[in-house]
């Protein structure tokens, strides 16, 4: 018996309003299909944003479920979201590796690795949210 998600994971995408120091939310990118056979990994390369006035180096991002392919975040159910403080120097031009896991349990885990220094800056590992288990 072959294990397989049974919804879309998404990564919400933020555009960052330095004059207001705030985050909105552009779309949901899906990165997991639904149907993927589990455990599995997705790697992508993700940039921070940077607000001069205040040199703060900053990255926003979450994570959804969704029945269908669905790219407006309204209508995905988010399941996690962080706001990371980067170095204030850390330049907006290089990116920053993200993994997405999602275990055999169904157990979403994230991680964030610095690429300059190949060093982890962020990791999630616990149970954000057990995917729904779906069997074929």
């Amino acid at each position: 018996m072959i294990e397989v998600t049974s919804h879309y994971v998404g990564l919400l995408v933020y555009d960052y309003e330095e004059q207001h120091d705030c985050f909105l939310t552009k779309r949901n990118e899906i990165i997991i299909p639904k149907g993927m056979e589990i455990p599995l990994a997705v790697t992508m390369e993700i940039y921070p944003h940077k607000n001069f006035k205040k040199d703060k180096a900053l990255l926003k991002i979450g994570i959804t479920e969704s029945n269908g392919p669905e790219t407006n975040p309204r209508f995905a159910k988010k399941l996690w979201s962080e706001l990371i403080h980067l170095d204030s120097d850390y330049p907006i031009d290089k990116p920053l590796q993200l993994i997405c896991t999602l275990d055999k349990n169904h157990i979403l885990g994230v991680k964030i690795i610095n690429l300059l220094t190949n060093k982890e800056i962020f990791c999630l590992n616990e149970s954000v949210r057990k995917i729904e288990k779906f069997f074929v």
